[in-house]
């Protein structure tokens, strides 16, 4: 990692885990996440999507954008004695899913700092993506601040078992000088993990995923942070 800044491991989670993840996705509650002129929305799924999915082409023709579905873990539903609705699939797919990526996030606490040799990395943000038919991520930097302090390591855990090539959903990694210079090209493989530096020399973005696939791209993603910028 020290040398290329970026590092992929195969079978990350037990292919049990792994397994039973994809096979809950599909159930989780998922909101839509998009960029327009308006700002950044985050909607509940199918929720004004028509509408806006007009202004997010318009506005990607000339600035950055992106175009999503997202689930984070629920801390409200993790605390909760009791759910609501046993018999639905919905409440405990959320449940699954939410108690299945806080465990990955305290491994990933422990075991990124090590792997990349930067001690002063410390909260992680984590969460899911599902790319469908026509969602797509332009070219960009994860470069800045959030929540949790500076974005430094970001990490990427393909969830999608057969992904076929033609359907696009790979991420492309390029210079900031030299957008058509691709230097890292990475597959959405099944159970493999994708650590890399966060650096505003470089630019990554997804592939649009192809307009006739019945798939969904999963992925669990996220970014180590420090309280300093310049670390």
């Amino acid at each position: 990692f020290k040398e290329k800044k970026y590092i992929s491991l195969n079978n990350f989670l037990h292919p049990t885990s792994a397994t039973n993840l994809y096979k809950h996705f599909p159930h989780v509650t998922w909101k839509t996440k998009f960029i327009t002129r308006f700002g950044e929305e985050h909607l509940p799924l199918n929720e004004y999507k028509d509408e806006f999915e007009e202004h997010i082409i318009k506005h990607g023709e000339r600035n950055f954008t992106f175009h999503f579905d997202f689930f984070e873990p629920d801390r409200e539903l993790m605390g909760r004695a009791e759910i609501k609705d046993p018999e639905s699939p919905q409440s405990m797919a959320d449940l699954f899913v939410s108690k299945l990526l806080l465990e990955i996030k305290k491994e990933l606490q422990s075991f990124i700092p090590e792997l990349t040799c930067i001690n002063e990395l410390e909260k992680v943000y984590i969460g899911c993506q599902r790319y469908k038919a026509g969602h797509f991520l332009k070219p960009h930097t994860d470069r800045g601040q959030g929540d949790y302090g500076w974005r430094r390591i970001a990490f990427s855990l393909h969830m999608t078992p057969d992904w076929e090539a033609e359907w696009g959903g790979q991420t492309i990694f390029t210079p900031r000088n030299n957008p058509n210079l691709v230097t890292r090209f990475v597959s959405p493989t099944f159970n493999t993990l994708h650590v890399f530096e966060v650096n505003d020399d470089e630019r990554h973005y997804v592939v649009p995923i192809s307009k006739y696939t019945k798939n969904a791209r999963y992925a669990i993603h996220g970014w180590l942070h420090t309280k300093d910028e310049n670390v």
